[in-house]
């Protein structure tokens, strides 16, 4: 087998992140690989992409703005998978511990479904 140039594998991950979910992502990573365009008459808002994902935010900059939704996506995936239950039936997948060492204060408050216990509802 050949071997791959810098620059080929350097592409290839770059592919291969930008499949994954902004919660599956560092911030760093979500950072470097999302895109945040300014929305036309409003200075503070700010249409907000990485790969197929899409959305919108307020916020004084791009990089404000990229922060914000990196973390409501990763809070967002906690919520979700917390209650144990959507309305399509399907769960988002978990943030991985690399992605909340971001959050400390999430992984506090998120801290029983982070060490697997779901919350149920009795009845």
């Amino acid at each position: 087998m050949p071997d791959i140039s810098p620059d080929v594998a350097a592409l290839n991950e770059r592919l291969r992140i930008s499949t994954l979910a902004p919660h599956r992502l560092t911030l760093a990573q979500f950072l470097e690989l999302g895109d945040a365009l300014p929305v036309e008459g409003n200075p503070r808002s700010w249409e907000v992409s990485h790969g197929r994902f899409l959305t919108w935010a307020e916020a004084e900059s791009a990089d404000a703005a990229l922060k914000l939704i990196h973390r409501r996506e990763v809070e967002s995936s906690l919520k979700w998978n917390s209650t144990g239950s959507s309305q399509s039936g399907y769960l988002p997948t978990m943030p991985t511990g690399e992605v909340l060492n971001d959050y400390p204060d999430l992984k506090v408050t998120y801290a029983e479904i982070l060490t697997g216990v779901l919350n149920q509802s009795e009845g």
